[in-house]
């Protein structure tokens, strides 16, 4: 096996994968380069912070449980494989008892710092405000469930239509019908001070 060294952080998900699959210890840069996503995603579909922290350990415990299982088939990505864990636990919260692994809770607290909490706000300013930050938060929150969970997966974990198809069993086309009239919506309630990608921006 080749020794990457300090480049570890630097391979692809693909090549993460396989060594994480010989060596567990590997997960721990998965784990550094998702949890920012798999948070947000959380957080945006509990609305609040403890549910979020749950949530994130839960779907990280699973990821490296069964990452075993998950294999590379065509268009199958490992983020999307990711998400639909998360999608899955979020489904069943009520059910979830929380699990503090070493691996997970090592961590947390220092990279919540540096996550990436929304791609909305005002692109031309190097920092969003706080003010700004929580009127798109109270905003996403807000939102009807199912039309939730689409601009999330899309915009807050950045994933393409047709991962966000597979994950909640929708036609990619209902997919792209949804988010443009979801960001309308958002644009109506946030005004123009808030930026919210337009609907060129789903395609």
């Amino acid at each position: 096996m080749k020794e990457y060294g300090p480049y570890l952080e630097e391979l692809e998900d693909k090549d993460l994968v396989t060594l994480s699959k010989i060596n567990s210890q590997h997960f721990s840069i998965i784990y550094q380069r998702y949890l920012p996503r798999i948070y947000s995603y959380h957080f945006y579909r509990s609305g609040n912070q403890q549910d979020a922290e749950d949530g994130t350990q839960n779907t990280f415990l699973k990821a490296l449980i069964n990452i075993h299982t998950f294999t590379y088939r065509g268009d199958h990505s490992f983020s999307g494989w990711l998400f639909r864990i998360a999608h899955n636990d979020y489904l069943n919260v009520k059910r979830y008892q929380a699990v503090h692994p070493a691996i997970l809770a090592s961590t947390m607290e220092e990279e919540l710092e540096n996550m990436v909490l929304s791609p909305f706000g005002n692109p031309e300013q190097d920092a969003i405000t706080e003010e700004t930050k929580r009127k798109v938060r109270a905003a996403i929150v807000s939102l009807p469930k199912e039309h939730k969970e689409i601009i999330v997966l899309r915009f807050v974990a950045d994933l393409p239509n047709k991962q966000i198809a597979g994950i909640t069993g929708k036609t990619v086309g209902a997919i792209k019908a949804q988010t443009i009239r979801t960001l309308r919506n958002l644009k109506k309630e946030l005004g123009d001070k808030v930026y919210v990608p337009n609907d060129k921006d789903i395609i």
